[in-house]
């Protein structure tokens, strides 16, 4: 009887979810002619999904909606005025994406034909009027299609005075913009940024935008007259070998203007511009200005003002009607002048385990107060440059993140990252980090200049938790030049995987797996390789838990770090061991969970094994098979000594003798 009962409710329940219209018991229309309906018998509408909203059709039944998935005015056939009245938001917004792919399955399919999204952050009798025009303009809107790089969404189109400065950002800083993996940064892809109603119906209407800039200063005019045709460009930047057919950059000659010069610069992803700027330069070569153009009008003026040495002190943005949409300033004292930083000591002061940091903007105040019994180190070239380590040309390495228009901006996520990473290397015991910045530590001329400062140190360890985009080629190339191949006995680079959760490097320096001097480290979780942790026998050396201490994000970024620290300790402790002896006491030394992870060891860090192994090999003089003797070959059987040993010449003797 039980299980009967409890068929019945599971039954009721099934019924009572099912997005169903319940009538009263009354004869269907076709049957018979039916008196008008009373409130009381309006059909009673229940979803069977939390995401949708029931919502009025007209004289037709209700509806039940997800404004998610769908745009209601345009698949519904309910009016745009209809839903801009309706009590839920997000109805009238899903309203705003126009000339959608016939499914979900279209939408991942066709990226370059993607929807237009609109963000209509206006008065409420601007978006009444805007609603009575699309309801006379549906077959336009249906019709509509954007452009999107390799993200999954399209163009997106912001109407208001003051738009996001999320928005604004995206237009100053392109290379934060989405390129060729999907799990890369959400930026806008050239966000277009109208100011009015009007003006985004004539941009709907015609694809373009024909009035007069306002507000620009005579040479700013000739910019806007010069944008009217464009210049050859030519490649000056690839992210793949097969150039533009995936994410490249295109710059045209240098062009005079005034008492400067101008160039024509183009973003390209698989084959099509996305975005393209005029920028102006003054005498000393230094951007002052940026005409920002969306799908080849221009959009925004940027205005830059900047300090003798390059660094900038203030930016101002204008759109079309000439109105001020963005403005930051900086402090120049605080950007030029690296002294006094509270928590920084000279490097040969201290007698801690010492770690190379590629990461910006790390604000010593901060993690000095996290972690108070760790330091960050200045350099021998103090005050040269802001943290001691590169000469004046590099004098913001480590402090500030510097984009192509030479702004140190995004800043809130590359504090928070570069905070994280070091916070890692802080856990146990006390740690010297040496912040180096990521430009300087990828670029073959820019690590030149760190290089001595920090061989001086006696560091022999750089954490490295990033990933450029450049393709194989491009990066076996740059690595002809880059001190970790010009001196592969001096330090260990210990690599962060990358996080797209694939079987195999998409990234430099990851392409460099293998090296003798180097450990890609993938992130696990509980045993296991976390799903988003890049993996195989290809790239990944080890696995360590890709938890941040605070345990609130995971990573390969943060798993990189743990092994970074282990290898520091042991160089502390024991500093006549070579790299290549260092690297055997961590891998040959992993905990090997029931199941082996994919990578060439197939094991998670253990690190007081780590510890014991380096001990083992100190006192056998380098002698890594004595080493793993005596600590796994004790055993009746000695099957754990064997593994280890030939994991040893699986990876040490047969490393890859990469050009």
């Amino acid at each position: 009887m039980l299980i009967v009962e409890l068929m019945k409710f599971a039954l009721l329940t099934f019924l009572a979810t099912s997005c169903v219209a319940a009538h009263t018991d009354q004869p269907s229309s076709q049957s018979q002619v039916s008196p008008p309906l009373v409130e009381a018998e309006l059909p009673i509408l229940t979803c069977k999904r939390v995401t949708d909203i029931v919502i009025e059709n007209s004289d037709q039944e209700p509806l039940c909606v997800d404004p998610k998935r769908e745009n209601v005015c345009l698949r519904n056939d309910i009016s745009f005025v209809a839903a801009l009245q309706h009590p839920e938001k997000a109805i009238f917004e899903s309203c705003l994406i126009f000339g959608e792919p016939a499914s979900l399955a279209a939408l991942n399919v066709t990226l370059k034909r993607m929807p237009v999204r609109v963000d209509l952050n206006v008065e409420f009798n601007e978006k009444q009027r805007f609603a009575h025009w699309a309801d006379q303009h549906r077959v336009l809107l249906k019709g509509l299609r954007g452009f999107a790089t390799s993200s999954n969404f399209g163009e997106i189109v912001s109407v208001s005075q003051t738009p996001s400065p999320f928005l604004v950002q995206g237009v100053l800083d392109p290379q934060l913009m989405s390129v060729d993996f999907e799990s890369s940064r959400s930026w806008p892809h050239a966000p277009q940024l109208l100011g009015s109603v009007t003006e985004l119906i004539k941009y709907l209407q015609a694809g373009t935008l024909k009035e007069k800039f306002q507000g620009l200063n005579t040479t700013e005019a000739r910019l806007l007259e010069l944008s009217k045709n464009a210049p050859v460009t030519e490649v000056v930047e690839t992210y793949r070998e097969n150039a533009c057919q995936s994410t490249c950059i295109k710059e045209s000659d240098k062009i005079s203007l005034g008492s400067g010069q101008t160039f024509f610069r183009e973003y390209f992803s698989r084959g099509t511009v996305y975005r393209s700027e005029w920028v102006l330069e003054n005498s000393d070569q230094q951007i002052v200005g940026l005409l920002y153009m969306a799908k080849s009008f221009p959009a925004l003026f940027a205005r830059i003002e900047r300090h003798s040495s390059g660094v900038a002190k203030s930016i101002e943005v204008i759109n079309r009607q000439g109105a001020v949409v963005f403005q930051k300033q900086w402090d120049i004292s605080d950007l030029v002048k690296p002294q006094p930083i509270e928590g920084l000591v000279d490097f040969d002061s201290i007698e801690l385990p010492k770690v190379g940091l590629c990461e910006e903007s790390l604000v010593p105040e901060i993690f000095t107060d996290q972690h108070p019994e760790s330091f960050i180190l200045r350099g021998p070239r103090s005050p040269d440059s802001f943290y001691g380590w590169t000469d004046g040309s590099q004098s913001l390495s480590g402090r500030e993140y510097v984009n192509k228009l030479s702004l140190p901006l995004d800043q809130f996520f590359l504090g928070e990252h570069s905070l994280d990473v070091a916070g890692e290397l802080a856990q146990g015991e006390p740690v010297g980090i040496i912040p180096l910045g990521i430009s300087a530590c990828l670029k073959p001329r820019a690590a030149h200049d760190w290089w001595p400062s920090f061989i001086e140190s006696g560091t022999r360890v750089i954490n490295l938790s990033v990933r450029n985009r450049d393709d194989e080629p491009t990066c076996r190339e740059w690595i002809r030049q880059h001190p970790i191949e010009s001196d592969r006995e001096s330090v260990l680079w210990v690599v962060a995987a990358g996080n797209q959760g694939v079987d195999g490097p998409n990234g430099c320096p990851q392409y460099l797996s293998g090296r003798p001097n180097i450990i890609v480290v993938g992130a696990s979780q509980r045993g296991r390789v976390h799903p988003n942790s890049n993996y195989g026998e290809s790239l990944v050396d080890i696995f360590a838990n890709g938890k941040t201490f605070d345990g609130m994000a995971w990573g390969t970024s943060f798993a990189a770090p743990k092994v970074a620290k282990v290898a520091a300790v042991i160089f502390a402790r024991f500093p006549d061991l070579t790299v290549e002896q260092v690297k055997a006491a961590i891998l040959l030394s992993v905990e090997w969970p029931w199941r082996k992870l994919e990578s060439r060891t197939g094991g998670v860090l253990d690190a007081s094994s780590a510890l014991d192994l380096a001990e083992l090999i100190n006192q056998k003089q380098g002698n890594i098979d004595q080493a793993l003797q005596e600590k796994y070959g004790n055993f009746i059987i000695s099957y754990e000594y064997e593994k280890r040993k030939e994991l040893w010449k699986k990876i040490f003797k047969g490393e890859k003798n990469e050009e």
